[in-house]
C-alpha cells in the first residue's frame, strides 16, 4: 500500500486504509496491486496518491484570575496551518496568517452571574486541510469600586465631607480608607469631618476597595483637601483709659492668613 504496509484479500472485498503525512510537504504513496489466478496468472496495477500536509488547530491560554476584566494571553501552537480563523467567544472574530506573535484579547462579566466563553481556533492549510479546537475561560462577575462625594471636598477646616458608594458588583464587600488612619466596612459611611491644625494645606486620599467572595477586587482613591486652620487672636494690654486712649495690640493669629482685616 506504498507505506510499508500489505494486505492480502481472497474476496475482493473493498477496504479502507488511512494514509499519514507529519512533514511540511506534499508526500506521494505508491499503491500497487497484483492479481492472482489459481492458474497463476498475474496482472499488476499501479496508482499514486498525494496526502498534503497535516494540520493540527492548538493553542495555550495564559491568565492571571478569573476576575473581570480579564486580559488573555493566546499562544498559537498549531502545527501545518497557514491561516487562522479565531473566534473568541464574545462577538470578537479575527484572522491571522502566523502563529507568531501572541495575541492578547480582553474578556468581560457584566452581569450578576458567572460566565464561560468559548474560544474556537480552526487552521487551514493551503491545501484547504483544516482542523478546529474549541476550549473555555470561566470568568466571574466584575467587581468596579466607584464613589463620589455628597458635598464638596475641598474647603476650610473643618471640612464635613460626605459619601456617596456606586460601586458595582454582587455579594461585595466594602473597606474604606478615609486617609487620616480611620476606616469603614459600610457600605454607605456616615459623614466624616476632616480636620487640618497645621499651617499648611493638607490632602488626605480617601480608597475604597470592594471585594467578592472569590477574591475579585477593585479600588478607586480619590482626594480631599482641607485648607490650614485659620485662629484669629490678638491682645490689647489695657482694655480701658483716659481718651484720648492709646493702644497697644498684638496679632497672635495663626495659620495659613494672606490678609488681616481689622
Amino acid at each position: 500500500l506504498g507505506d510499508g504496509t500489505t494486505f492480502l484479500d481472497t474476496t475482493g472485498s473493498s477496504f479502507v486504509h488511512r494514509y499519514f503525512n507529519r512533514t511540511s510537504a506534499n508526500k506521494i504513496y505508491t499503491i500497487k496491486l497484483i492479481t492472482r489466478s489459481d492458474y497463476f496468472c498475474t496482472d499488476t496495477m499501479i496508482d499514486y496518491i498525494t496526502v498534503h500536509p497535516f494540520v493540527k488547530a492548538n493553542f495555550a491560554i495564559d491568565y492571571a484570575n478569573n476576575c473581570s476584566p480579564l486580559n488573555v494571553q493566546f499562544s498559537n501552537i498549531s502545527l501545518g496551518g497557514s491561516q487562522f480563523d479565531w473566534d473568541f467567544g464574545d462577538g470578537v472574530k479575527q484572522t491571522t496568517f502566523s502563529t507568531t506573535p501572541c495575541i492578547f484579547h480582553t474578556y468581560e462579566n457584566n452581569s450578576d452571574n458567572d460566565t464561560i466563553f468559548y474560544i474556537k481556533l480552526k487552521a487551514t492549510n493551503a491545501y484547504a486541510c483544516a482542523d478546529s479546537v474549541m476550549r473555555s475561560i470561566y470568568l466571574f462577575p466584575q467587581v468596579a469600586a466607584n464613589f463620589d462625594f455628597g458635598t464638596s471636598n475641598v474647603g476650610c477646616n473643618p471640612l464635613p465631607v460626605t459619601f456617596i458608594n456606586a460601586s458595582k458588583g454582587k455579594n461585595i464587600n466594602y473597606m474604606w480608607d478615609f486617609g487620616d488612619k480611620t476606616y469603614s466596612t459600610s457600605q454607605d459611611p456616615p459623614p466624616k469631618t476632616y480636620q487640618n491644625n497645621t499651617n499648611y494645606d493638607t490632602t488626605y486620599f480617601v480608597t475604597l476597595t470592594v471585594t467578592n467572595p472569590v477574591g475579585c477586587d477593585s479600588s478607586m482613591t480619590k482626594p480631599v483637601q482641607v485648607y490650614s486652620k485659620v485662629t484669629a487672636d490678638f491682645a490689647i494690654s489695657r482694655l480701658d483709659s483716659c481718651s484720648p486712649f492709646k493702644i497697644r495690640v498684638d496679632n497672635y493669629s495663626s495659620g495659613g492668613i494672606v490678609d488681616f482685616i481689622w
